[in-house]
């Protein structure tokens, strides 16, 4: 998925991490050839959610724009 990419941009520098800190990324492309094809266009949010023994460690929240590499 190209995820050493991540840190290349941002204050993100592997783990460990610190506890309370909020990590930031920045112009990181995944590796296309892990998708589908044909995901449309447009901008996406998703948000993990980590656990251990019921107990809330970690929340991620994600966004990304798809756009066409090439003009339509």
């Amino acid at each position: 998925m190209g995820i050493q990419k991540v840190l290349e941009c941002g204050n993100f520098k592997g783990c460990p991490t610190e506890k309370g800190m909020n990590y930031s990324m920045c112009n990181w492309t995944p590796d296309e050839s892990k998708f589908t094809p044909l995901i449309p266009h447009g901008q996406y949010m998703v948000e993990m959610t980590a656990l251990y023994n019921n107990e809330e460690i970690m929340v991620v929240n994600c966004y990304a724009d798809v756009v066409p590499l090439t003009p339509l």
